[in-house]
């Protein structure tokens, strides 16, 4: 009976290992073999160690960086385009592999999700001395390629940027302007006003633009305390078709600039740079 029980045992344990194996296999065909769509994209993380690390969001069509900012839709595109072309050129040597995964450990790691999971992820490198590929990663693999995009000789890791700014649209209020149906205009010690957004009035608020986006902490602080004391010029609620609020957007004078606070209700936030004519804009609104 302990003989019996021995080799069952063994039986047990090897089919598991095999099982393993197998969906390990499955896993790594369905990600390579999975056609990638943008509209059906969730999201794509740019990320290069622990402190740069950037997330490019598909809220229904409507593409934001870091959950409220509209986004540079020709460098959505660009990264899309490569990852879609990328080709495999050659495997990396291995007398050079140790070093070349190091590298590439310490380089921008990009992850592409749908349906709630990673489809596609890697690490993408430094350019081969003579420029004509990039090394390149699986994140779930060992093994390091040169890859390369047919047509294109250029240094691909230079379209996949941790920093948000080279993400962010000029046109601030774009993202939020293609869900939102209701806005609510305020100026301090003035009644509130609610309207509907029209075309016009949508277009009208499309062509406010930022030069500068600035996420220092101190400065988002001391701008939250001073629309806290009502010292603001003029404050935009966003509310979407069931009227539930899902930004907001204040108007501030400092003296030497005008900036403005974005921030939605998932506790996303970012200080703006307005221009005088951008503020009058935004008072026609209250007309």
């Amino acid at each position: 009976m302990k003989h019996i029980n021995f080799w069952l045992g063994v039986i047990f344990f090897s089919s598991m290992i095999i099982l393993a194996i197998f969906f390990k296999q499955s896993i790594r065909y369905n990600k390579k073999n999975y056609r990638l769509s943008l509209n059906k994209i969730e999201k794509i993380e740019i990320s290069q160690g622990n402190l740069q690390k950037v997330t490019l969001t598909n809220d229904n069509g409507v593409w934001l960086v870091n959950g409220i900012i509209p986004i540079k839709y020709n460098h959505l595109k660009q990264i899309y385009n490569i990852v879609l072309k990328m080709k495999k050129k050659q495997k990396v040597n291995e007398h050079i592999l140790f070093d070349v995964r190091n590298e590439l450990m310490n380089s921008p790691e990009v992850r592409i999700w749908s349906n709630g999971r990673i489809v596609k992820s890697f690490y993408i490198g430094q350019p081969i001395s003579d420029s004509s590929g990039n090394y390149y990663m699986p994140s779930d693999d060992m093994l390091a390629f040169v890859v390369y995009v047919p047509g294109q000789r250029c240094n691909l890791q230079d379209y996949f940027v941790t920093y948000p700014n080279y993400w962010r649209d000029s046109h601030v209020l774009q993202g939020i302007l293609k869900k939102a149906k209701f806005m609510i205009y305020h100026e301090p010690k003035h009644r509130k006003k609610k309207k509907h957004i029209t075309n016009s009035l949508r277009q009208q608020l499309f062509d406010i633009q930022t030069s500068k986006y600035i996420d220092e902490a101190g400065l988002i602080d001391s701008l939250h305390w001073k629309e806290k004391r009502a010292d603001y010029l003029c404050k935009i609620e966003f509310l979407n078709s069931e009227e539930i609020p899902k930004a907001k957007f204040t108007c501030f004078d400092l003296g030497h600039r005008f900036l403005a606070l974005l921030e939605d209700f998932g506790g996303n936030c970012v200080a703006v740079t307005l221009t005088k004519k951008d503020l009058q804009l935004l008072r026609k609104v209250n007309n």
